[in-house]
């Protein structure tokens, strides 16, 4: 699968590297095309990418590994996606401080809205992406 990647700039610009350590995002998108198309534009940007693509690996993964943020396609919360935002959050132990950048394709509430750090919208844009990144203003670890 080949997905052009837009111009973002130069990758510094969004950080992928803090304080010397490289920062890691876990992917969740049920999507295999917007799930090839968010790993290749954050690798691209150099950010060390795990790849989860149902609600049950997203937040296991998330509960065993420390990750940056998370990339998550609200379409995969099954029941309430409130709670599914707040179990991802804490999943590794940090409560609360696993920030989510949500993908969206439709309007969400204003509980769901809150849940998330940063939004971006589909269809997926390497910009979209690293504008949502920066908002989330990640410091070194």
């Amino acid at each position: 699968l080949r997905v052009p990647i837009e111009a973002t700039g130069d990758k510094s610009a969004v950080g992928a590297a803090r304080g010397g350590r490289e920062l890691r995002v876990l992917v969740a998108d049920g999507n295999s095309v917007s799930r090839a198309s968010a790993v290749r534009f954050l690798e691209h940007m150099g950010y060390r990418v795990t790849v989860a693509a149902n609600e049950h690996d997203v937040v296991r993964s998330a509960g065993s590994e420390r990750f940056d943020f998370v990339l998550f396609d609200v379409r995969l919360a099954m029941a309430d996606r409130v709670l599914t935002l707040a179990n991802l959050k804490r999943a590794d132990g940090r409560e609360g401080t696993v920030p989510i950048i949500g993908l969206v394709s439709e309007s969400l509430d204003p509980e769901e809205i809150r849940a998330l750090d940063a939004r971006v919208s589909r269809p997926l844009s390497a910009q979209g992406i690293a504008r949502a990144i920066e908002r989330l203003r990640l410091d070194p670890a």
